[in-house]
């Protein structure tokens, strides 16, 4: 309750969409949790993080 709060005062805080996303995934509330994920890259599109929890990161030097 405390990070969507949070998220209403202060939306843009990376740091707290990442902890809310935590949250929505450990209760299993993927419909939440998703879109988050979306939120993040908006504002920062180089997060790795949120990258790598949807699965875009890579490596640029990897080589085949």
């Amino acid at each position: 309750a405390h990070a969507e709060r949070y998220k209403l005062r202060y939306p843009f805080s990376v740091r707290n969409l990442l902890n809310l996303y935590d949250l929505y995934e450990k209760d299993r509330n993927y419909e939440k949790s998703l879109p988050l994920l979306d939120q993040i890259l908006a504002i920062e599109p180089d997060n790795l993080r949120a990258k790598e929890l949807k699965g875009e990161a890579f490596d640029e030097n990897f080589e085949i």
